[in-house]
């Protein structure tokens, strides 16, 4: 019973990753509200999202640097391919830099506000990572 306890909370984590997968891509093309995304967010478990975004993009600079490398997920992912594309390599470590900094900030000794940390990251990524318009 214990592996099969294991084996679902991998399923959830693994689910709650693509949902943020998906939402980066998202906030690439449409306006959406960095307060009502980052409750979305927190809901999935905070720090975890910080981590995963770590995550997320440290995979995306492997595919970045080495083409048709999956980096440390197991699995292919579209959209992580798609930001790893579409991104600079200086757009997904300023990133990846931010999420790391929020992370370490919301699980120091400081206990920062989790949701505003969440925050500075939507809007940093949506200013940051816009699709450039030519």
């Amino acid at each position: 019973m214990p592996f099969r306890a294991v084996a679902l909370a991998e399923i959830e984590a693994l689910s709650k990753q693509d949902s943020l997968l998906q939402d980066l891509c998202l906030l690439r093309q449409t306006a959406t509200s960095p307060v009502t995304l980052a409750q979305q967010w927190e809901a999935l478990g905070f720090p975890d999202v910080l981590a995963w975004l770590q995550e997320i993009l440290r995979n995306a600079v492997v595919r970045k640097l080495v083409p048709g490398a999956a980096g440390n997920l197991s699995r292919e992912n579209g959209h992580l391919q798609q930001i790893a594309d579409e991104l600079d390599l200086s757009q997904l470590m300023a990133s990846y830099d931010l999420a790391l900094r929020n992370y370490q900030g919301a699980t120091g000794p400081f206990n920062l506000n989790h949701r505003g940390l969440l925050e500075e990251f939507i809007v940093h990524w949506q200013t940051t990572a816009r699709p450039s318009r030519r």
